[in-house]
């Protein structure tokens, strides 16, 4: 069974490796991932609309986890 803190780990190397928002984590460095987690995300249409940071969305659910992520959990969770 997987720790909370493994879990968190792994959704987060998860959304490094796969971006799906497509959010350009590929050759940034860990404090610009860090900041590209945190950090509200826009999608251009006829109207803009404002999504909830993407660290949000990966600890939905996992209980009383911070909603921020820091420099040394984006490299930590690139080692899992």
């Amino acid at each position: 069974m997987m720790n909370l803190q493994s879990e968190m780990f792994e959704r987060i190397k998860e959304e490094i490796e796969k971006d799906p928002e497509g959010l350009g984590y590929k050759g940034k460095s860990n404090e610009e991932i860090a900041k590209l987690l945190n950090e509200p995300y826009y999608k251009e249409r006829v109207i803009r609309d404002a999504f909830a940071p993407r660290i949000n969305i990966i600890l939905v659910g996992i209980a009383d986890v911070p909603n921020v992520i820091d420099i040394t959990d984006v490299a930590r969770a690139k080692k899992y």
